[in-house]
């Protein structure tokens, strides 16, 4: 059995594309076509991954791409994984020197230059193309847009993400 802590959920599969046993799969906010391009794929079953082998990924849309599954070469073999969460193993997310998968940085904790300790990131949400961190805050949910001026310095071995908010954003939620 794959551990879920050694993947990352990439987005949901929404519907069979065709008559030959293509998924659609809508990516998570934070998670582009272009990263990915992994053999296998993890459909969360029963609360459980299991592995799907891939034999194509194309691109429909922005956050929807088409993957055909090897074993699945019908319709009806991919219906009853509609609403099924997609995951992918963390080392199989395509990223360039430098660049950081945004969606990898769900769990991490976020420090504010002026305000110290905000929260962990629980999600993304993309708003009408404005990408969002959600928070989870000592007073609830806290969204500061993802913009690279805010962000100041990422730790991905401590899991720290250090921000610098402009004056009076976090004031709404402190």
């Amino acid at each position: 059995m794959i551990d879920k802590s050694d993947c990352i959920n990439i987005g949901t599969l929404i519907k069979s594309h065709g008559i030959n046993g293509e998924a659609a799969i809508m990516l998570k906010d934070g998670f582009f076509s272009d990263q990915v391009d992994s053999q296998f794929l993890f459909i969360d079953i029963d609360d459980g991954l299991v592995p799907f082998e891939v034999e194509n990924i194309r691109d429909k849309s922005d956050n929807i791409i088409l993957v055909r599954f090897d074993l699945c070469k019908s319709e009806k073999m991919i219906q009853p994984l509609v609403g099924s969460s997609v995951w992918i193993d963390k080392n199989d997310i395509l990223i360039e020197e430098g660049e950081t998968v945004i969606g990898l940085l769900v769990g991490f904790k976020v420090i504010d230059e002026k305000h110290g300790d905000v929260g962990i990131i629980t999600e993304m949400r993309d708003i009408e193309k404005n990408p969002l961190f959600v928070i989870e805050g000592t007073n609830g949910e806290i969204l500061i847009p993802i913009a690279d001026e805010f962000i100041r310095h990422i730790d991905e071995e401590n899991k720290v993400i250090r921000l610098s908010t402009p004056e009076g954003l976090l004031d709404l939620y402190l």
